[in-house]
């Protein structure tokens, strides 16, 4: 499949292409609008700085980290009962 990988998306960009000079005669102008409105509104996002996104990737994997533990034991719990009722309705 990797050798087929630039035709692929060869073949999406040119089929893409088509469907929307198919769909709309004028996709050049309004692709370019489009584009035009995402710099103008991406002007105005307020990127965080580099401490911010170095605290909030720090909660993120410890909350990550603590979901799992806690699934992981909940996990372990349930096997317990399930294989203290299978020995139980087997005796």
């Amino acid at each position: 499949m990797e050798r087929y990988s630039g035709l692929v998306v060869f073949v999406v960009l040119v089929g893409g292409m088509v469907a929307l000079t198919v769909w709309k005669r004028h996709w050049v102008e309004e692709l370019h609008r489009f584009l035009s409105e995402c710099k103008h509104e991406l002007k105005k996002v307020t990127w965080p700085g580099q401490k911010e996104v170095w605290w909030t990737t720090i909660v993120v994997v410890a909350t990550v980290f603590v979901f799992g533990f806690f699934l992981s034991a909940v996990d372990v719990v349930f096997a317990g009962l399930r294989t203290y009722i299978f020995k139980a309705l087997s005796s």
